[in-house]
C-alpha cells in the first residue's frame, strides 16, 4: 500500500523525536555546535532532500508550536518531545494550511527543495520567453479573478504559507548548489527567477479550483519547463 503524504510528514515527526532523544534539545537556534536541535530544527536533520521540513514546518506554525513556541522561556525538552512524537499530521491538517487543493502545493514544495542547476537555467529561460504583454495580462487577469474569489477565506493565509515554504525550498535548493564551483553571477540570476517561479507555481496550485485551465497553465508556464510533468 501506498504511503499518503500525511504519513509520511508523521512518519518524519517520528525521526525527528529520535533524533532529538539522541541528540538533545535546545532554544535560540536551529542546531547548535554540539548537535542539540530545537523542534524545526530535529525536523530539518530528518527531512532531507524532500521538500518535506518545509511542510512540517508550516503545519506547526499555523498551529503554534514551531520556532516561537520551542523557545518560549519555561519551554520543557519534554515537552518538545511530546509534541514529535504524538502529533498526527492528517489531510485536514494540510488543507487547513495550504487550501483544498494542497496536494498540487505538496508537488511543488518537493520539487523547489529538489532543484538543480541545470533546471533554475531552465526555469530563467522560460520566464523570459514567456514574458511578454499577452503572458502578462493573462497572469494579471488569473490573480485578480482569484483573488476576488479567495481573499474572503483563509486561502490568503494558505497563499503566504505556501508560497514561503515553495520559496524556502528553493532558496535552500540554490544555497546546496552555490557549493559547486560552477556557481557565478549568472547561475545566481537563474536561481533568483527559480524562487520567483515556486513561489508562482504555489501560488497556482492554491486557487486552480478558482480559475480556468488556461490562467493555470499560463502561471505554471516556466515551472514547467524544469518539471514537464507538475499538473
Amino acid at each position: 500500500m501506498t504511503e499518503t503524504i500525511a504519513a509520511a510528514l508523521t512518519a518524519r515527526l517520528r525521526l525527528a523525536h529520535d533524533y532529538m532523544q539522541a541528540h538533545g534539545w535546545v532554544q535560540g537556534t536551529e542546531e547548535d555546535t554540539s548537535g542539540r536541535v530545537c523542534l524545526t530544527g530535529a525536523v530539518r536533520v530528518c527531512a532531507p532532500q524532500t521538500g518535506d521540513e518545509y511542510l512540517i514546518r508550516a503545519v506547526l506554525r499555523h498551529e503554534g508550536r514551531a520556532e516561537a513556541w520551542n523557545d518560549t522561556r519555561g519551554r520543557t525538552r519534554r515537552e518538545v518531545l511530546d509534541v514529535l512524537a504524538g502529533t498526527e499530521i492528517t489531510d485536514a491538517d494540510l488543507h487547513a494550511v495550504f487550501g483544498p487543493c494542497w496536494a498540487g502545493v505538496v508537488r511543488v514544495v518537493r520539487q523547489a527543495a529538489s532543484l538543480t542547476q541545470e533546471q533554475a537555467d531552465q526555469i530563467n529561460t522560460a520566464r523570459d520567453a514567456a514574458w511578454d504583454a499577452a503572458w502578462a495580462a493573462a497572469l494579471a487577469a488569473a490573480l485578480a479573478a482569484a483573488r476576488a474569489a479567495a481573499w474572503e477565506d483563509a486561502r490568503a493565509a494558505a497563499w503566504e504559507d505556501a508560497w514561503d515554504a515553495a520559496w524556502d525550498a528553493a532558496r535552500d535548493a540554490a544555497r546546496d548548489a552555490a557549493r559547486d564551483a560552477a556557481w557565478d553571477a549568472a547561475w545566481a540570476a537563474a536561481w533568483s527567477a527559480a524562487e520567483s517561479a515556486a513561489g508562482d507555481a504555489a501560488w497556482s496550485e492554491i486557487v486552480r479550483d478558482l480559475i480556468t485551465p488556461q490562467q493555470y497553465t499560463t502561471l505554471n508556464t516556466p515551472w514547467r519547463a524544469a518539471f514537464p510533468t507538475n499538473q
